[in-house]
């Protein structure tokens, strides 16, 4: 199959035939209807972001809402699993065409996509924009104050989900916690895949021993639930856990371990009748915020985690999804999906400050709440370009330079 632009889709399940393993490994891989998710998922953190902000400034707001204040969360999760279905799918094709896999490489490429965004924004909000004081947030910019040192070394480290789970959010950069994780797994990552004398097993053990140190952790602060000093004490390291969401990651993993290996076993998951059930009840878990009042309700990510792959499943490789998302905006707001999830903290706040000094309109009201969103995406879209082609991109040509495997986002 081919998709519109004359590219080779290796993944979609072809009804006449089964997979091919050798065909799989010598041609491009490329996943259609991905870069759309990318950017569904990074428009519902950036609708949670804007209802935030509007709570810390004391705007009408609906960040308190089940919804809204879920779907930034779930949208990372999203991101996660289907981070840790691609990663692995692109590592599975790499090994079996080249009965190895290059971690330096990986490392690398991972670096040249990563690093420049990341220390940009770290930059800006550790040292530029604290000095611009229309754009401070007050309450999160006390916290950076007292702590400055060790969130400047957490983060240089690639320890933002340590920095803010014990002293607090860095303004314009409070959605980075997950880069900080993504990055983590890409180091692990590889070498599981690579030592791993079955995959299967590794990917089920690294899931485990995730959970057993989560219950753990749960256990305990049920334990002394009656000792508020202790639980106090113990609630970030128990927050830390849910902060570092490998599990969900790897949970992607498991789709692309079944997509590479045993793909006949997703055709269960294809048909149309499972296809709205599988949206229905993803959209009714974002709706109700997850599962409540039993003990499932410490693994919302995770259920929703498995939603999230089925849900990259079908838009990518099934060739009867309800849902094409083959559309060149979608595509191309998806491939500069990282500076929107990067930039757009930033681009709110700026938004809002326009509005407010420049509008007759209070972004409490429904006219200024309007165009304070329509800006918020505005600026976002066109930041995220600007950086995309200007400063991105350098470093993405020289990445592929390193890529064994050639991904269908290759921009040469």
């Amino acid at each position: 199959m081919k998709n519109e632009s004359g590219e080779v889709n290796t993944v979609a399940i072809n009804k006449n035939k089964n997979f091919n393993q050798q065909d799989i490994a010598q041609k491009k891989v490329y996943f259609s209807g991905l870069n759309s998710l990318r950017f569904i998922a990074a428009g519902v953190v950036i609708i949670h972001h804007v209802e935030q902000l509007k709570s810390l400034d004391s705007y009408f707001n609906y960040f308190d809402t089940v919804f809204v204040h879920n779907i930034g969360g779930y949208g990372v999760t999203f991101f996660f699993a289907l981070s840790g279905f691609l990663i692995t799918y692109l590592l599975l094709v790499e090994q079996k065409r080249f009965n190895a896999i290059d971690i330096q490489k990986f490392y690398i490429r991972r670096a040249l996509r990563i690093w420049p965004l990341y220390y940009l924004l770290g930059i800006l909000s550790l040292i530029v924009l604290p000095q611009i004081q229309v754009l401070n947030i007050p309450i999160w910019q006390d916290e950076l104050n007292k702590n400055y040192l060790a969130q400047i070394i957490l983060y240089l480290t690639f320890l933002p989900n340590i920095a803010i789970n014990f002293f607090g959010i860095i303004p314009h950069a409070n959605q980075v916690w997950s880069i900080g994780v993504e990055e983590q797994f890409y180091l692990l990552w590889p070498l599981v895949v690579k030592y791993s004398r079955n995959i299967w097993s590794a990917i089920f053990k690294v899931i485990g021993v995730y959970l057993i140190i989560k219950l753990i952790m749960i256990a305990v602060l049920e334990i002394y639930a009656d000792n508020p000093d202790l639980s106090a004490k113990l609630f970030p390291w128990s927050q830390l856990i849910n902060y570092t969401r490998i599990d969900c990651m790897a949970i992607g993993a498991i789709g692309a371990a079944y997509l590479f290996y045993n793909p006949e076993a997703l055709k269960l998951f294809y048909s149309s009748f499972s296809q709205y059930f599988l949206y229905t009840i993803s959209l009714l878990f974002l709706a109700v915020g997850g599962i409540g009042g039993t003990i499932l309700w410490h693994f919302n990510q995770e259920i929703f985690a498995v939603l999230s792959t089925l849900i990259v499943l079908n838009i990518a490789t099934n060739p009867i999804s309800i849902f094409q998302l083959k559309n060149k905006t979608l595509d191309y707001l998806g491939r500069i999906s990282y500076g929107l999830y990067m930039y757009h903290c930033l681009c709110i706040a700026i938004a809002f400050y326009l509005v407010d000094q420049f509008t007759s309109y209070s972004i409490s009201g429904l006219t200024g709440n309007l165009i304070t969103y329509a800006l918020s995406f505005a600026l976002t879209i066109l930041i995220s370009a600007l950086s995309y082609h200007w400063i991105e991109q350098p470093f993405i040509r020289q990445k592929y330079k390193f890529a064994r495997v050639a991904s269908g986002d290759n921009p040469n």
